[in-house]
């Protein structure tokens, strides 16, 4: 997938309020790399998983075709949000996204981690 800035094709506000959106005073993007949300014992686990979820529901295609389009910050976080949002239409492109060579290898397969144990065709969202 070539690199394109999010605000060259109209969805600059994505990486703001999708990837550096700062709920827990961390960008959302190092809170999913880190993992910290995961650990009942961090204070805003249940406010940042109830936020990732409504985000996961509310993004468009569009929006989610802008973030993994950008860099490995928002990849990371679109595959979480579609990993969560149960994006079927998507999950073909996390796929191929995780064998892409980036800074944080893992990061990129993340979400689709996420994603795969997530599946089920009966309740997957096609957009």
């Amino acid at each position: 997938m070539p690199f394109q800035h999010t605000e060259g094709i109209g969805h600059g506000h994505v990486i703001e309020r999708y990837a550096a959106r700062k709920d827990s005073g961390h960008a959302r993007y190092l809170v999913l790399k880190s993992g910290r949300f995961l650990r009942p014992e961090w204070p805003h686990s249940e406010r940042f998983a109830r936020d990732l979820i409504e985000d996961a529901a509310t993004i468009t295609d569009a929006e989610l075709e802008a973030l993994l389009g950008y860099e490995w910050r928002s990849r990371l976080t679109a595959g979480w949000l579609i990993g969560v949002g149960r994006r079927a239409d998507f999950r073909d492109r996390l796929g191929s996204a995780s064998h892409r060579h980036e800074p944080y290898p893992l990061a990129a397969q993340l979400g689709h981690v996420v994603d795969v144990n997530g599946a089920d065709p009966k309740t997957d969202r096609p957009h």
